[in-house]
């Protein structure tokens, strides 16, 4: 039925995509398939770079990393069929 589902998760309300979570577990379980749990962080704007230190992204993609693992950590399947990405962008388009 279902291979791989891909469950989006804000990490600035983690609690709202534990539902999708799940459910997103349920048709795993159901169908043998695996989990990939992806968070967007958000572009800063060019014109905030100067008032931001160095590290700054590394730090931010270093946090959303931990915080998806967090998630992930917290799923029914076995960590062989749970995968995490953070990718940068809008979450709309």
């Amino acid at each position: 039925m279902f291979s791989k589902i891909l469950v989006p998760v804000d990490l600035a309300e983690p609690e709202i995509a534990q539902p999708a979570v799940d459910r997103a577990v349920a048709l795993a379980k159901a169908s043998g398939g695996s989990l990939r749990l992806v968070h967007v962080r958000s572009v800063l704007p060019v014109s905030f770079m100067e008032f931001v230190p160095p590290n700054f992204d590394a730090d931010q993609q270093s946090d959303a990393e931990k915080g998806v693992a967090d998630v992930a950590a917290k799923v029914d399947l076995p960590g062989g069929r749970v995968s995490t990405a953070v990718r940068m962008g809008g979450v709309y388009p």
